[in-house]
């Protein structure tokens, strides 16, 4: 186990509780407004980097309202959080999403996130999966799809959702071993190919965004004017429908994206800041430079360095605020 304390707790061994429909859409109504504008979006997000075992393909947290949050903030990692008590408000780019217990929220690498309020009584499990992990899982006969914009907020019913926590519980618990990487894509498995799309809460993207974010997932490299001609749309028209719909510029979360890859580099032993940072696909060191340092307050020669890297983790641990009880 990496922390203690209030962040991280083990969420109680109950059935997943299912929340009364009434009380479900009172939420609704009167905690849940439409979506954010984009210019109505907090200043920034932070870059994080997800404190996950040296050489573990990922990690579980437990958490309860008691904990204390990140300010909105993105990373490099696959997540999901699953509700398993109570209820939670996210937000998520320029959506408020409702997560209650059997509540499959997922987050896509680069998207920022943010924990606004949440009953007293919530609970959810949550796990974080690095890219070489997720992308390993993708290659196997057994591969389940990777979630969309579109469709990340899903609904499993009360058997599954036990069957995840359940796992999530025996891969949380003791020091790190290397089948726990076993528990790990069960729980990548089952969680991909768990639930149906929430009908209340599924985003309305145009298929142009959703085109050109399954291509920078794959390859953060490509710009903007061949992004547009894969997606089927002008480069003008894809910059406005992608920073409307998902309240990011496209450039901005192309930055995400290849300092993910950047930061990968270097812990595959890149030596050759130049060459990981054109291979991540930024024009230039200085590029990747500005980035980097308006991310993390540190240069890339700096978080090279394995202290400076644990530093920033340490960082990324939230000292902020309580959660806002609804």
């Amino acid at each position: 186990m990496l922390f203690s304390g209030a962040y991280v707790r083990v969420p109680t061994r109950e059935p997943c509780e299912r929340l009364p429909g009434a009380l479900m859409r009172a939420l609704s109504a009167t905690t849940v407004p439409g979506a954010v504008k984009p210019s109505e979006m907090p200043n920034g997000s932070t870059f994080v980097e997800m404190p996950v075992t040296p050489k573990r393909g990922g990690q579980i947290f437990g958490f309860d309202s008691r904990g204390i949050v990140r300010p909105r903030h993105h990373h490099d990692e696959l997540e999901f959080n699953l509700g398993t008590r109570g209820v939670a408000r996210f937000a998520v780019g320029t959506r408020r999403i409702l997560v209650h217990p059997g509540t499959l929220l997922w987050f896509l690498p680069g998207q920022d996130h943010l924990l606004e309020a949440a009953s007293p009584d919530f609970q959810m499990w949550i796990a974080a999966f690095k890219p070489w992990f997720v992308e390993a899982q993708q290659r196997s006969a057994r591969s389940g799809a990777l979630p969309t914009v579109a469709d990340q907020v899903r609904e499993v019913d009360a058997d599954v959702c036990d069957q995840l926590s359940e796992i999530c519980r025996t891969a949380f618990a003791g020091p790190y071993e290397a089948e726990r990487d076993e528990l790990l894509l069960r729980l990548l498995r089952l969680a991909l190919s768990a639930g149906r799309a929430s009908q209340s809460q599924r985003a309305s993207v145009h298929v142009a965004v959703q085109k050109s974010l399954r291509h920078l997932l794959l390859d953060p490299r490509l710009g903007r004017e061949e992004l547009a001609r894969r997606a089927g749309l002008g480069p003008e028209a894809l910059s406005r429908k992608f920073a409307d719909e998902l309240g990011i510029s496209l450039p901005e979360y192309r930055n995400r994206l290849r300092l993910g890859r950047f930061l990968r580099a270097i812990d595959e032993g890149r030596n050759n800041l130049l060459s990981a940072a054109l291979d991540a696909g930024f024009g230039s060191y200085s590029q990747c430079h500005r980035i980097l340092k308006e991310q993390t307050g540190d240069s890339p020669s700096a978080f090279a360095s394995l202290e400076v890297r644990r530093a920033a983790m340490r960082r990324s641990i939230p000292l902020g605020e309580r959660i806002q009880l609804i």
